[in-house]
């Protein structure tokens, strides 16, 4: 049976959940926390990495059931989600499971990014995006951190090496990130931007000239050449990586040691190789410079 692609819908009967009990003490040094009625989005669903393209809920159910109630299970054949009833779970199932060797492969797993209503209604330059922050940072911790500077509506750690804060004010989003760039937060030293949006092509009305000038508008991206990728590395992850350095127009990882970045603008691309060419993304050391192609050179007769 071909259980590639495959949704499905776990119905199990009420049980008690074997959670692994943690102590919490907050490495974060945070005074005067403003307090906010903003509800947290339960991010209940993680993503996980590095399976098989043929693998099934039963590859994972003795392992990550005794975490708490999982409640869907998809495989789309890039890698599998698996939802459960509650975000403790979900978090305390990724950290004690990454990087641990399930059904014969040593997965990855990540909290999968759910946005929350409120995030999704804030204006450009709220959302800040933080490199060096370790993958078992309490996203409570990180939220009172950048608190001091604004109210926060939202903060999200995927378990990567990187995190999002989105404040209510593109105001109180560029006061956190001058006086936390470079600084200790949360027991690691972070470098914080603000998060550039994704840049979407507009519709051209015209469907017959359509073609010729998205040619145009893509030979005005610049294009970054990035070495010593992961084969794992997700599109979304190195886009995630990039944007705070610029308008991300694409990404591409063909999976063989390299990817590919296109920024809108060429101050943009330099931007990001002066911040990232040597240093860790995605989890390892990359080297960044603007993408040389060669000329195609068109062999034929010539005609008299």
């Amino acid at each position: 049976m071909d259980n590639t692609k495959k949704k499905r819908k776990i119905e199990f009967p009420k049980m008690g959940s074997t959670s692994i009990k943690k102590s919490k003490q907050n490495p974060c040094e945070a005074e005067d926390v403003v307090e906010t009625k903003t509800v947290p989005v339960e991010r209940k669903k993680i993503f996980i990495r590095n399976v098989r393209k043929n693998c099934t809920y039963e590859d994972f159910q003795e392992k990550v059931e005794r975490f708490g109630k999982v409640t869907d299970f998809f495989n789309p054949g890039r890698g599998c989600f698996i939802t459960f009833s509650s975000s403790k779970a979900a978090k305390e199932c990724v950290a004690v499971l990454n990087k641990t060797e399930i059904a014969g492969k040593v997965v990855l797993m990540n909290i999968a990014r759910e946005e929350s209503g409120a995030e999704a209604n804030t204006i450009e330059g709220c959302k800040l995006f933080v490199r060096g922050v370790k993958q078992e940072t309490n996203e409570d911790y990180i939220k009172a951190a950048f608190e001091k500077f604004g109210k926060v509506i939202d903060s999200f750690n995927p378990g990567k090496g990187f995190a999002f804060v989105t404040f209510s004010t593109p105001e109180e989003a560029t006061v956190a990130a001058e006086a936390l760039n470079g600084k200790e937060v949360c027991g690691s030293t972070v470098s914080v931007n603000v998060s550039k949006p994704k840049v979407k092509p507009e519709a051209d009305k015209n469907e017959g000239v359509k073609a010729g000038k998205n040619k145009k508008e893509k030979k005005l991206d610049i294009r970054l050449f990035v070495n010593n990728v992961s084969e794992d590395t997700s599109q979304d992850d190195l886009k995630a990586a990039f944007s705070a350095h610029g308008s991300v127009t694409d990404a591409y990882n063909p999976g063989k040691g390299f990817a590919f970045v296109d920024f809108a603008t060429e101050d943009e691309a330099n931007a990001a190789i002066e911040a990232l060419n040597g240093k860790e993304v995605c989890g390892k050391e990359v080297e960044c410079n603007i993408a040389k192609f060669k000329k195609k050179v068109q062999k034929g007769r010539a005609r008299s």
